[in-house]
């Protein structure tokens, strides 16, 4: 009788935990919804663009990898990679 009696108070204990569950889903909602809304949206959004040929006024044309051709081709990039890892190799500044 004992273990019938065990198994009630254990099926009792997972409707507890069912609900404390809900309760702490809906007190991460709000987390989830600005973590996907404020900071993976624009991320993706700006994927999505990053391989088309956009502006304001009209609708984006896709243009495939010359976007990202062209800036892995431009000295400019080069040029502001390189100055970073050149300071890095130097003395840390004094205060």
């Amino acid at each position: 009788m004992s273990s019938i009696n065990e198994l009630r108070r254990l099926r009792g204990s997972q409707r507890g935990a069912r609900q404390q569950n809900k309760a702490a889903f809906f007190f991460l909602l709000p987390w989830f919804a600005g973590l996907f809304g404020i900071t993976l949206g624009p991320m993706l959004a700006s994927l999505y663009l990053s391989f088309t040929k956009y502006n304001l006024l009209q609708p984006p044309q896709f243009s495939g990898l010359d976007n990202w051709t062209r800036m892995l081709h431009d000295e400019r990039l080069h040029k502001s990679l390189g100055r970073p890892g050149a300071r890095s190799g130097r003395r840390p500044p004094s205060t």
